[in-house]
């Protein structure tokens, strides 16, 4: 049994309802009377339709939790979002600035000139611990040598993420004495070297002119 507010997604036995279907994630708006207890008629709103789905519960899944302030990006697997780029590409992250009744989300991004409009089944949370763009990080001291290796930095050298593409990252290094920055000195290979190999680092300027 679900309760109004909940987010759901369509089974994938769940038969095309107009433009939706299986996968499709949606916002519960109201539980009908009719049929039992367990397999009432529930009332679905998606963001791709003015009216609401209405249909057996037993055709739907509970989705994760979206909420105001979280973190998510499109998922590798959407070649076009349905309510397009905005300016963004897959290794933008979004935050989560207001979601609609039926469950569209409103996002807001440092690279986009406008909110982000993004389809709810569009999107994958991204979590806390995932490394984001301009975040600033380091490599771990029991990583001997990277895939691509070093060049001119080592492991005290503190490196900014500028763009990420597919599993590579690309690091900006700040030389420490001297008033450049080098241009993508080192890469990271491998979506695991992002979590275990890579240290993130908290900087204070206060005390920098």
């Amino acid at each position: 049994m679900f309760e109004v507010g909940e987010w759901v997604r369509l089974k994938d036995n769940a038969k095309h309802w107009k433009s939706s279907g299986p996968g499709s994630v949606g916002v519960v708006q109201e539980i009908g009377y009719e049929g039992n207890e367990v397999d009432r008629s529930t009332f679905v709103g998606f963001c791709r339709e003015q009216e609401k789905w209405v249909g057996p519960s037993s055709h739907l899944e509970r989705f994760g939790k979206l909420f105001v302030g979280q973190k998510v990006r499109v998922k590798q697997s959407v070649k076009k979002p349905r309510f397009g780029w905005s300016g963004n590409t897959h290794a933008s992250i979004g935050t989560i600035q207001a979601i609609d009744a039926n469950g569209k989300l409103k996002t807001y991004t440092p690279v986009g000139s406008k909110t982000w409009m993004l389809d709810p089944s569009e999107v994958e949370v991204v979590e806390e611990n995932e490394l984001c763009i301009r975040e600033w990080v380091r490599v771990k001291a029991s990583v001997s040598t990277p895939t691509h290796h070093y060049g001119e930095v080592s492991h005290s050298s503190i490196g900014v993420v500028h763009r990420m593409e597919d599993e590579e990252l690309f690091l900006a290094y700040v030389i420490l004495g001297l008033s450049l920055c080098k241009e993508v000195v080192s890469i990271v290979h491998s979506a695991a070297l992002n979590f275990n190999s890579v240290l993130k680092v908290e900087m204070q300027f206060s005390h920098m002119y």
